[in-house]
């Protein structure tokens, strides 16, 4: 019998007098089981859906050796996406593979969004990042492949 929240078949549904009530709005989007969620949850869990949705995951792998974090998930000279965790705004490095890539930083707190300056790498080139956020707090950079050389040319 298709659940009334999800429109898909499932073991119970959920009916006005089943007793079982959401304290928040019910995020089921991907998740095979729907859980309550907070209003800020549900904002948290939209931004890293919406950010997820545009990279290709399928092709990126932790590659924590590119960063000097040694958080990354990378397909090295396509796309790079590296946690700074630390509270402060300390740089990091990034080693990627030659080409332009566009730049895009997300505060893990404040779930603030900057585009930045396009970078320029070099033959496998390390380099230095900062987070630009006026208040310091943990970051994730996300770097997009955009140049010429998009299918590993040296």
């Amino acid at each position: 019998m298709p659940s009334k929240l999800t429109g898909t078949a499932s073991a119970s549904t959920w009916s006005a007098g089943s007793g079982w009530r959401a304290a928040a709005p019910v995020a089921c989007q991907a998740v095979p089981v729907c859980l309550p969620f907070s209003y800020s949850e549900k904002v948290k869990v939209n931004a890293t859906l919406h950010t997820a949705r545009r990279m290709r995951l399928t092709t990126m792998q932790p590659r924590g050796g590119l960063s000097s974090t040694g958080y990354a998930l990378a397909d090295p000279g396509e796309e790079y996406l590296i946690l700074q965790p630390a509270e402060q705004a300390d740089p990091f490095t990034v080693t990627m593979d030659p080409g332009s890539y566009a730049a895009q930083w997300h505060g893990v707190n404040s779930r603030h969004r900057a585009i930045a300056d396009e970078v320029t790498a070099g033959r496998h080139a390390v380099i230095s990042f900062t987070a630009p956020f006026a208040r310091p707090e943990p970051a994730v950079l996300h770097l997009t492949k955009t140049g010429p050389l998009a299918d590993h040319q040296n």
